[in-house]
């Protein structure tokens, strides 16, 4: 696949220390540390990264959306004042999709969270006197959120098709954002690469790069593995995450930085209560008030999570024990070893063993 713009994310070194300049944090003394004086509040949550419980704050529901605004404009507007643009309103979008390219199978796609987004255009660059006065010119693009928990092969390609199936199923502008929560210990293909305002070709999913009007998609993933170094700053889009959206980050990747309690499920987190945004103490509270049904639900979730896992690294050794083999068959056939030894020493068929000849 074509990388059309590299580094989209960037995670760099340059600015305070994430658990100094955040809300939520793995114990009372880091809290304290960093907020001397406050009040700090202990509350024991559930993995918000799972399907049930991302979809339980995530949400365009009119009692939920404030949480769904929140994330979102502390992702692509960080910092941004009331009279700046960032995001005023969200609607729900039909989530499924008719899928294209060859290769689908079922034809339909179900995105995590689908929606359209209302916000203000930015005129702050123009050089026209007129447009600059025209501050409050309403856009509206559809957004794509999707929670990744499992290694998945072309995870890139994936969300470049939901974004462009919205796209074209509700004529506007797309932003698809994808959140990476894979393990830590898992090897995985670097997915920060992203790619900025492209279409796509419906047939051989190759995207190619526009300028100008013709911008329909932006694609962006965060890999939340990175929460786990406490010193890097946060870069979306060239723009630095302000303190609301490195807590929402880690908030979702709380596994990649706060010691479990039960399981991947169950975490205590700690915050400086005048300090924490309200919005984000909302959420908290939901997480810390999972029902039973809801939480059975979560369990049987990382267990196939496990199956899957285990799979994959069952696979990944095979894959590597026969590699193995067949490096050893060829240098036994250099070393002009009968292809009958061979085959009795490595166990693969004389067929295979042929064959690299």
């Amino acid at each position: 696949m074509k990388k059309i713009l590299n580094v989209f994310i960037l995670l760099q070194g340059i600015s305070i220390p994430i658990y100094g300049d955040s809300y939520i944090f793995s114990s009372a003394e880091e809290a304290r540390s960093a907020f001397a004086g406050s009040t700090i509040v202990c509350k024991e949550i559930v993995d918000p990264s799972y399907d049930q419980t991302f979809k339980m704050i995530m949400s365009t529901d009119p009692d939920k959306v404030q949480f769904l605004m929140s994330f979102l404009n502390s992702i692509y507007f960080p910092g941004a004042g009331e009279d700046d643009q960032k995001i005023r309103r969200i609607e729900a979008l039909d989530k499924e999709n008719t899928q294209l390219g060859e290769s689908s199978r079922t034809g339909i796609t179900l995105c995590d969270i689908a929606c359209k987004c209302i916000y203000y255009a930015d005129h702050s660059s123009t050089s026209s006197p007129e447009k600059k006065k025209r501050k409050h010119d309403e856009l509206e693009a559809a957004f794509d959120l999707e929670m990744q928990r499992v290694p998945q092969e072309h995870f890139l390609m994936r969300l470049m098709e939901y974004g462009q199936n919205l796209h074209i199923r509700n004529n506007m502008c797309t932003k698809a954002l994808g959140l990476l929560n894979f393990p830590k210990k898992n090897e995985f293909e670097d997915e920060t690469s992203s790619y900025a305002w492209c279409k796509i070709d419906p047939q051989t999913n190759i995207p190619e790069r526009l300028e100008g009007d013709d911008n329909k998609l932006e694609l962006v993933t965060i890999d939340l593995r990175r929460l786990s170094n406490p010193k890097k700053a946060y870069y979306v889009n060239g723009k630095q995450l302000d303190t609301v959206g490195i807590t929402w980050l880690k908030l979702f990747g709380i596994k990649q930085w706060c010691k479990s309690k039960d399981a991947n499920m169950k975490y205590d987190i700690y915050y400086p209560d005048a300090q924490t945004d309200k919005v984000i103490k909302d959420a908290i509270e939901i997480l810390s008030q999972l029902d039973q049904e809801t939480y059975d639900k979560m369990k049987r979730l990382n267990e196939k999570e496990k199956d899957v896992l285990n799979t994959a690294k069952q696979e990944g050794l095979e894959k590597g024990a026969r590699k193995a083999k067949l490096e050893t068959a060829k240098r036994m056939l250099l070393k002009n070893v009968t292809i009958g030894d061979i085959s009795e020493f490595t166990g693969l068929s004389v067929e295979e063993i042929e064959q690299l000849k």
